[in-house]
């Protein structure tokens, strides 16, 4: 072999090693890139999942109102609630008239508080019982719960960060809330409310009421054209002897091309000053 032959031959490997040492440090560079992104991404997304996919139950709707008809219930089966992270996941009743009983026949459900109503407003408000955790110090979860217990799931901070999401499925449609506040309020701060739509005045009353009230501090604009639905039932958290107490979970809807991702939640004075938990 001669000289230049064997030249070519040492340059060509030469080449070949550089090339494979830049493809493996590029390859490391992606990687480190990568690993980046996932950390940072973690990061910003420590409090929860970064996002919400909608779970279909109209259904489950169309089933338990026809059962109801079927029965000749005194109650209308006009929606269907499921709340992120817990097993609140049933159906929502409206009572033909305030003489109505609410059904014994099942202890999952919830009701709209104005008897009668089937339609779908920019403010609706759920009510739902509690029977099992009404004690100062709330219960974060229980298997035996079967209504609105684990509202009080939202007292605690860490589930708070984590859970952001419910859904509302009615009249066949499937609207997702973004969490905006959580209140523990006197029972007779949810009367006289307004019934049907609420008008522009009356709708910013009742998002700066839950806002100004709320326990935390939720990073979601809210605003008097968003359409709004709070979850209610009672709690002896903060009790003072005389009236007794609602914890009231309230979210906006998730308009079009909205994402349904996490996004912060921070302690309020309230939070400190109701719940009493941690020093920070």
């Amino acid at each position: 072999m001669d000289k230049k032959t064997e030249g070519r031959k040492k340059s060509t490997k030469k080449r070949f090693s550089k090339n494979k040492y830049y493809l493996l440090l590029g390859i490391a560079v992606l990687i480190v890139i990568l690993l980046f992104i996932l950390l940072v991404k973690s990061l910003f997304n420590f409090f929860g999942p970064d996002y919400y996919t909608i779970e279909n139950r109209s259904n489950q709707l169309e089933q338990r109102s026809d059962a109801a008809k079927d029965k000749d219930a005194d109650y209308d089966v006009v929606g269907w609630v499921k709340v992120q992270g817990t097993k609140i996941d049933f159906p929502v009743i409206s009572r033909h008239d305030e003489n109505s009983h609410n059904p014994v026949e099942t202890t999952a459900y919830g009701w709209l508080s104005n008897p009668g109503d089937t339609e779908y407003h920019n403010v609706l408000n759920i009510y739902g019982h509690n029977v099992m955790n009404l004690s100062e110090e709330p219960i974060i979860y229980d298997d035996s719960f079967e209504r609105f217990e684990e509202l009080l799931s939202f007292t605690d901070y860490e589930f708070a960060k984590k859970n952001l999401y419910f859904q509302y499925t009615m009249n066949g449609e499937e609207h997702l809330y973004k969490i905006f506040a959580v209140d523990i309020l006197y029972a007779s701060s949810m009367k006289g409310l307004p019934k049907g739509d609420y008008s522009e005045k009356e709708l910013t009353r009742y998002i700066d009421m839950v806002k100004e009230n709320s326990i935390f501090d939720y990073n979601v604009k809210v605003s008097s054209d968003d359409d709004i639905i709070s979850l209610i039932t009672c709690t002896g958290l903060n009790s003072n002897g005389i009236d007794y107490n609602d914890i009231v979970i309230t979210g906006k809807k998730v308009v079009a091309g909205e994402k349904a991702n996490a996004y912060s939640v921070k302690k309020t004075d309230k939070y400190k000053e109701i719940v009493k938990k941690g020093d920070d």
